[in-house]
C-alpha cells in the first residue's frame, strides 16, 4: 500500500470546475486555420521586409530603409518632414522614396507569391487571400 500512495490524498478531477474556468476564457473565434494563415502572412512579410532591407543595405542605403521601414504598411502617423530632416533630405525627396519603397515592396511581395504558386493566374488570388487575412 504505500508504493501505490498509501497517506497521500489522491488528485480529484473536478470537471464541473474545470469546465468553467475554461468557459470564462475569453473567445476570439480563432481557428487553427486562421492561426496558421496569420502565421504564413506575417513570415512572407516579414520576408520580404528582409529582403528589401538586402537590397537597400547593399546599395549603400541602410539608414533609408531604417526610415522608410515602418511606413512600407502605409503608416502615415509619422512626420515626413522630420524624417527627412534626420536624413538630410527634403520632405519631397523623402517622399519619393517612401513611394519607391512602397512600388518594390509590393513588386517583391508578388515575387515571393509567384513562386509559391502553380500558376500564374494564381498570384491575384493568393494576394487579395494575403490582404483579408492581414485585415482581420
Amino acid at each position: 500500500a504505500q508504493k501505490r500512495g498509501s497517506g497521500v490524498a489522491p488528485l480529484s478531477l473536478d470537471v464541473a470546475a474545470a469546465e468553467a474556468w475554461y468557459g470564462a476564457e475569453p473567445r476570439d473565434g480563432e481557428t487553427p486555420e486562421t492561426l496558421y494563415d496569420k502565421q504564413w502572412a506575417e513570415t512572407l512579410l516579414r520576408g520580404v521586409r528582409g529582403r528589401l532591407g538586402d537590397e537597400y543595405r547593399l546599395a549603400g542605403k541602410a539608414a533609408l530603409f531604417e526610415a522608410v521601414e515602418p511606413l512600407l504598411a502605409g503608416d502615415s502617423s509619422k512626420s515626413y518632414a522630420s524624417i527627412a530632416g534626420r536624413l538630410e533630405l527634403t520632405e519631397n525627396a523623402f517622399k519619393v522614396a517612401v513611394y519607391r519603397a512602397r512600388r518594390r515592396y509590393a513588386a517583391t511581395i508578388r515575387e515571393v507569391i509567384a513562386a509559391t504558386v502553380e500558376r500564374p493566374e494564381e498570384i491575384d488570388a493568393e494576394l487579395r487571400h494575403l490582404i483579408a487575412v492581414m485585415q482581420n
